[in-house]
């Protein structure tokens, strides 16, 4: 099953956010508004596998690999609707 892109695409790459991320006190961004109207917060860590993988973190042991920024699911197909947040608008 092909995965879809974010439409309108994203402002930002990867590697972009992540450093964003990096350079937050704890490495943990401050609360990032979702994108429904009942005014719920979440925050994004970055990182990094045993194996060297990078990743964003996000609630409910999410992750965001950097083959997976970009499309609406991730690389397992799991409809992934907190990627939409961190879009960086």
């Amino acid at each position: 099953m092909p995965r879809i892109l974010i439409d309108p695409p994203l402002l930002n790459d990867f590697d972009t956010v992540f450093d964003l991320i990096s350079n937050q006190i704890g490495q943990t961004t401050p609360n990032l508004p979702t994108t429904g109207n009942n005014e719920v917060y979440f925050q994004a860590s970055r990182k990094v596998t045993r194996d060297g993988r990078q990743f964003i973190s996000l609630p409910h042991n999410n992750r965001i690999y950097e083959n997976d920024w970009g499309f609406q699911s991730n690389s397992m197909g799991k409809l992934d609707k907190e990627l939409d947040n961190i879009r960086c608008r």
